[in-house]
């Protein structure tokens, strides 16, 4: 198959000068007149993640999720976009059962997951659990200095995490001021066709399932906002608050429009 598929490989162990580990870093400690990027890792309310600061910042901070085949670490992810000469701070999550967070078994439990149920063993503890970790990751970043409290956050996101990209931006629970995202799924109905076209198998779809597909799909919910921003302002004050994705924050960048399977193979 020639289209990019989230295909987990074994999971990298990352090791550099360049970057320390360090549980308590916090962006307010820094030299105020350095002249290196400075790079730490560290956790974030819970959350695996590499800090990269620039000597100078002039821009909101950026959050960066990788994917499930290459990059598929916080570490290959900055690798693969330092984005040094971007003047903000970056930060690179990893995401849930990846790295750190794997499961005993590795890229086998994964396989068994998505045996099980790729829906709800998969895509929800991976790609919807990491747009739920945001605001914790957010607050972990404002206690640390590394964002001010009325700034307005970047995100980008690779495949899954491009997917989580999305699911965040639907959610809006936290002030996104830009998206990218790159060979991602537009939401579960998507990886489930993907997912079914790469192993030639059925899913079995619940009411559990088609909740999650309903919460997930993009394109569905940014429709929802749009009618709802067009409807006369006197039914503003009835209009729910979380209806779906404005047009202006749909992804800037895409690949590729077709879905992407979550087969591990």
């Amino acid at each position: 198959m020639s289209t990019f598929r989230w295909i987990l490989p074994l999971l990298v162990v990352f090791a550099s000068m360049d970057v320390a580990a360090v549980d308590a870093f916090s962006c307010a400690t820094l030299d105020a007149h350095r002249d290196r990027v400075v790079t730490a890792e560290t956790m974030l309310a819970g959350v695996p993640a590499i800090v990269r600061v620039p000597p100078h910042i002039s821009k909101a901070p950026i959050v960066l999720w990788h994917g499930f085949g290459p990059p598929a670490s916080e570490a290959a992810l900055m690798d693969a976009l330092p984005l040094d000469d971007v003047p903000a701070i970056k930060v690179y999550l990893g995401l849930p059962l990846f790295g750190k967070r794997a499961e005993a078994g590795g890229i086998e439990a994964l396989k068994q997951r998505q045996a099980s149920d790729v829906a709800l063993k998969v895509f929800e503890p991976i790609v919807a659990d990491a747009a739920k970790e945001l605001p914790h990751v957010v607050a972990a970043l404002r206690e640390r200095g590394c964002i001010d409290a009325r700034e307005k956050i970047g995100l980008f996101g690779f495949s899954a995490g491009g997917a989580a990209v999305l699911y965040a931006l639907a959610e809006r629970d936290v002030p996104i001021g830009a998206a990218v995202v790159v060979n991602a799924s537009t939401g579960l109905n998507a990886s489930v066709a993907a997912y079914e076209h790469a192993t030639g198998k059925s899913y079995a779809w619940s009411d559990a399932s088609r909740a999650l597909a309903k919460r997930t799909d993009a394109p569905s919910r940014a429709a929802v906002s749009r009618r709802n921003a067009c409807r006369p302002a006197r039914h503003a004050a009835s209009r729910p608050s979380r209806v779906g994705v404005p047009a202006s924050r749909l992804p800037t960048t895409t690949l590729n429009p077709s879905a992407r399977a979550t087969a591990l193979t």
